[in-house]
């Protein structure tokens, strides 16, 4: 596996101006950010318009070259700034809970991509262990790189202000006196205790709290601002790595394709088969279908960790190479068509028992790793490893964009609305009101004319008693704009007797 060497630094400490104007940018982003998202760091509501602001502000200062430094920032970090703005308004766009999730480990992983390649290398070029060199480095300097900024970087800046640190050791040194002698004053006069009380009106607790998050947040922008703007460094490298040889790894390959080809004949003849043949099973379709779907999901993510390993493991000057290469191809494509058996299974689940949010998620997931293994096929079967791990992430992005441009939680009430209307089978409101976010209303109230009487007004009844509006505007999405919309002079209806 190939370790990545980033451009090293050309000096060991910052420039005094440049720290400074690091340490205001820093504290900026600490308060900035803290204002913006302050419910939400309490767990209060959920990411909404607020963060958007801070991501699309987030990825200006990176694309405009704020930040100083010996050149401007790298077409990887613009890049990384473009896909931080992108999901952080996605952020606004879909008030799904997951969605939410997502973007924001996306956005989270940006952040990282942007420290490590703004003065370091182009992410086209890095291989697995340099994407997780910037994942790790960069949480590492989230963490710790503010330390060496204050120390070193800003030392020098910091001289002229040395007159002030005995000013700062005696306001800390006073801390208790005051706190005593204001507690004894008070009780000796009452107009001065009576002046002290207005004050308990503040919230000294959220004051400290929100003054913590600000430093948390500001502290983590210097780490990375320093990773950013100094370089990720280097990652040694692997000092006598273990190898293999290639009869070793063809006899592994070999058995476990053998088993991957009795797997996928069992899948045909029951799976793919007729109804005779899946009665030996004593099984009905949607129970043989929800039977080990997960596990066949698994099967195909560990299925890309190790053709990623063995073809690590062995050399690749190795005259036979070849003959791995061939193992992996046959291996690939046996696993796309359990891919295909863990597609069917689901959607004759689906047929079933109707769409949810982690069934649309984990087929989005498969058509993923389907890319992925087609992907792995095209380069790292064809000598071009280092093309894998940023068309697999890309692909991934890509998907998860159109998946927040689809709206899911609106795609999958349409679809089981469809279905209930077309089967007669009955349809499940309490999911689709109290599961499904916001997105879904405009569909759900858009359907009430095709309903019959008791099942529109369950849905109605179960729509009133969204607590939509006490979403502040800093949390507030787009969709949540529109339930709101929609639901204007819906009003809700008694449910008739004989429901």
């Amino acid at each position: 596996m190939s370790i990545d060497t980033p451009a090293k630094p050309t000096t060991d400490r910052m420039a005094a101006p440049d720290a400074r104007r690091v340490l205001i940018i820093g504290l900026s982003v600490g308060v900035v950010a803290e204002i913006l998202l302050d419910r939400t760091l309490r767990g209060d509501e959920q990411p909404g318009l607020a963060f958007a602001l801070a991501a699309v502000a987030t990825g200006l200062v990176v694309a405009l070259g704020v930040l100083p430094a010996e050149r401007l920032p790298s077409g990887s970090a613009r890049l990384g700034a473009a896909v931080l703005a992108f999901f952080g308004l996605m952020v606004s766009l879909r008030a799904s809970p997951v969605l939410a999730t997502v973007n924001l480990l996306v956005c989270l992983g940006a952040v990282l991509l942007i420290a490590h390649t703004y003065s370091g290398p182009s992410l086209g070029r890095l291989s697995l262990s340099g994407y997780l060199h910037a994942a790790f480095g960069g949480v590492g300097s989230a963490a710790g790189g503010a330390g060496p900024f204050l120390a070193n970087d800003l030392r020098p800046s910091m001289d002229r202000f040395a007159r002030l640190v005995p000013v700062v050791r005696g306001l800390v040194l006073a801390v208790i006196p005051l706190m005593v002698f204001t507690v004894l004053f008070a009780s000796a006069d009452a107009v001065f205790a009576d002046y002290l009380g207005s004050l308990e009106q503040l919230d000294f607790g959220s004051v400290v709290g929100r003054i913590t998050w600000a430093a948390v947040i500001g502290w983590a922008g210097l780490g990375l601002m320093r990773r950013a703007i100094k370089g990720p460094g280097t990652v040694p490298p692997l000092q006598g790595a273990v190898r293999v040889g290639v009869t070793d790894a063809a006899t592994a390959l070999v058995l476990l394709n053998a088993l991957f080809v009795v797997f996928v004949v069992v899948q045909f003849a029951y799976l793919f088969g007729g109804a005779d043949t899946l009665a030996a099973t004593h099984l009905t379709h949607a129970e043989y279908a929800r039977r080990g779907f997960f596990e066949l999901v698994a099967v195909s993510v560990l299925v890309v960790l190790l053709v990623l390993s063995v073809d690590w493991l062995v050399k690749r000057e190795s005259s036979a190479r070849k003959k791995i290469d061939r193992l992996h191809a046959v291996l690939l494509l046996l696993t796309g068509v359990i891919l295909a058996s863990a597609l069917q299974r689901m959607r004759l689940y689906t047929v079933e028992f109707g769409l949810t949010e982690l069934r649309l998620y984990t087929t989005v997931f498969m058509f993923w790793i389907a890319t992925v293994l087609f992907w792995m096929g095209w380069t790292v079967l064809r000598n071009e490893r280092e093309r894998f791990t940023f068309g697999a992430l890309a692909t991934g992005l890509i998907l998860l964009a159109a998946t927040n441009l689809a709206n899911p939680d609106a795609f999958i009430a349409r679809t089981n609305l469809n279905h209930h209307i077309a089967s007669g089978r009955e349809l499940d409101t309490e999911y689709l009101v109290d599961d499904l976010s916001a997105d879904a209303v405009p569909t759900l109230v858009g359907s009430l004319a095709k309903l019959d009487r008791c099942t529109s007004a369950r849905l109605v009844a179960g729509l009133s008693e969204r607590p939509g509006d006490e979403v502040g505007w800093l949390s507030l999405t787009w969709g949540e704009l529109r339930a709101r919309t929609a639901l204007d002079g819906t009003d809700a209806e008694i449910i008739p007797q004989d429901c």
